[in-house]
């Protein structure tokens, strides 16, 4: 997994995908934080690659195994919002707002909403 990170550090992700796929096929499903990392870990990539579908899968999974990590709540909120999903983004929002309500994501989210479901009306 270092080499992943590495990967990504050099902004190499489609080496960083190889080698997180490695290790999600590899690694003991006991391990689950392990798993958890793994899948927020590739979500992030296809996130950053615009492939918005396939990181939202990635994070959904990874809520799984840790449905209190705002980190990932976040992660999915960005795949929401580039994918144009105002229900989906909504619902995140409703979970990010009780668990990080402090957080900068938070608020940022509540912003856009705002906006996009006044536009709506």
């Amino acid at each position: 997994m270092r080499m992943a990170r590495l990967y990504i550090l050099k902004e190499m992700p489609i080496e960083a995908l190889e080698k997180y796929r490695y290790c999600l096929n590899n690694w003991c499903k006991d391990d689950q934080i392990g798993l958890f990392i793994l899948l927020n870990g590739i979500g992030c990539i296809y996130l950053s690659s615009k492939d918005y579908e396939t990181a939202c899968d990635f994070f959904e999974t990874a809520l799984l195994i840790n449905p209190n990590s705002t980190q990932t709540l976040s992660n999915l909120s960005y795949t929401y919002q580039f994918q144009g999903d105002l229900y989906s983004l909504e619902e995140v929002y409703n979970k990010l707002i009780v668990k990080a309500p402090l957080e900068k994501r938070t608020a940022e989210l509540k912003k856009y909403l705002q906006r996009r479901l006044k536009k709506s009306e």
